[in-house]
């Protein structure tokens, strides 16, 4: 049995590698008692208020340890693509679930709000959780591996058995998010049609560099973290010749640097 687990991490490390991760930031929650809704995905908050470090914030968190446990025992199970496919095409199809589900759930969101009527539209819905992925990723296996699944009795083909799934998961879980499970098969279907042929390796690389730092970049401008050491500059302020960098503040020569909170 341990000989088997040992095969199975060396050739799905990345799936391994995500569910510690996921594991490391649900311990961070809970060590400091920090509530899901920080973390989470939400429409206005987003759109809104400009935090679109929640894309991958949301992602890898959970509400409960009964919901991390659920994701990580379903992501091992659906790791079986990874050795298919390979860890480099794993990843960079798993970032572009991670990205898109988002996008494709912010659009879901948006037409819901435009439909519903405005009293329905009152409170924020948040969403956390890895599920979103794994619906993608049991889309593409329903399509490029397993064209049916047993169910009851019944074999059923690949592409109804991903909507029975969405359709059990809200049956037994009347809280969790369809409008992102949604989102996942739907960026799934594309990446296994496929869709995305095009986005290779080194494209995979520059976008997750590129998320990275729009991931750090709002963090410090919505004032989520600090980051004391980074400057975010004014586009109009690189016209000035009279700017510099003082203490981590941006100063100009004609006017003093701001006088430290604690001076008389």
């Amino acid at each position: 049995m341990v000989s088997s687990f040992v095969h199975q991490v060396e050739t799905q490390p990345a799936s391994f590698a995500s569910i510690i991760f996921m594991v490391l930031i649900f311990l961070y929650q809970y060590d400091y008692a920090i509530p899901a809704d920080r973390f989470a995905q939400e429409y206005d908050k987003q759109l809104r208020d400009g935090e679109w470090w929640r894309v991958l914030t949301s992602t890898y968190s959970h509400a409960s340890m009964m919901h991390l446990v659920m994701n990580m025992c379903s992501l091992w199970y659906l790791g079986v693509m990874e050795q298919v496919l390979g860890t480099k095409t794993w990843c960079r199809y798993t970032l572009l679930l991670v990205l898109l589900t988002n996008a494709v759930m912010l659009g879901i969101q948006a037409i819901q709000r435009r439909v519903r009527p405005p009293a329905a539209n009152s409170g924020p819905q948040w969403t956390v959780g890895f599920s979103g992925v794994l619906f993608g990723w049991l889309a593409i296996e329903a399509i490029l591996l397993k064209p049916t699944y047993p169910l009851f009795g019944l074999h059923l083909p690949g592409y109804v058995f991903m909507f029975v799934m969405l359709g059990v998961a809200q049956l037994i879980l009347p809280r969790v998010s369809w409008q992102g499970h949604l989102a996942g098969i739907i960026v799934g279907l594309l990446i296994a049609a496929p869709a995305f042929e095009w986005f290779g390796d080194y494209l995979a690389l520059c976008t997750l560099v590129w998320t990275l730092i729009a991931f750090v970049a709002s963090l410090k401008m919505t004032g989520a973290r600090e980051f004391p050491y980074i400057v975010i500059q004014d586009p109009q302020d690189l016209e000035r010749q009279d700017m510099r960098v003082v203490n981590g503040e941006i100063v100009y020569a004609n006017r003093p640097p701001a006088a430290p909170d604690d001076a008389l």
